[in-house]
């Protein structure tokens, strides 16, 4: 065994469980601890031949233990986020269905609202009118429409919470009703 391999192998046995409570004490959970303790072990042993041993080994250590802790935390941050929005949708959807099909209308009633449907789409802006009508009536993505009308999913977004916003308002009485 090479000097620059026992020199790792007695940097390991004595410093892995300090990394993983280290690692541990920021992202509260064992298993990601062992394995974010394993990485940073793995990233210094990648180094072993650009490390001047004379150097504090131990906190380039726990830097690189930190930086995993904190790339893991935002990549959690970014699926918990997006679950949020997913989940949050899909129970908004459920909601709209729910009430549509539980909910009975007259041919008068059906008229009416759907005049007050197309006066308000027409008193619209185009883009706002075309996001609408794409998502809410022809069941489009978000994706779908952004490509057809070549803007971005985000504007497609905001567009249709603009247009969801004002039937909300003209047609607030009717639905709630």
């Amino acid at each position: 065994m090479s000097t620059i391999d026992s020199f790792f192998k007695d940097f390991y046995n004595e410093n892995y469980s300090k990394a993983f409570r280290y690692a541990n004490s920021l992202v509260f959970d064992k298993e990601t601890a062992r394995d974010l303790a394993s990485d940073a072990m793995l990233r210094i042993w990648e180094m072993r031949t650009e490390i001047d041993r004379e150097r504090n080994l131990c906190s380039l250590l726990f830097v690189t233990v930190r930086n995993k802790c904190m790339d893991y935390l935002r990549h959690e941050t970014v699926k918990y986020k997006a679950h949020q929005q997913t989940s949050a949708s899909a129970e908004l959807n459920h909601l709209h269905e729910f009430v549509l099909e539980s909910t009975v209308l007259s041919d008068y009633y059906t008229q009416e609202l759907t005049q007050l449907m197309n006066k308000s789409m027409d008193s619209m802006q185009e883009t706002t009118r075309n996001c609408f009508q794409m998502v809410r009536l022809e069941g489009k993505s978000y994706q779908e429409v952004a490509d057809a009308l070549n803007i971005t999913t985000r504007s497609v977004e905001y567009e249709l919470k603009k247009a969801t916003t004002r039937m909300q308002l003209l047609l607030g009485d009717y639905v709630c009703a």
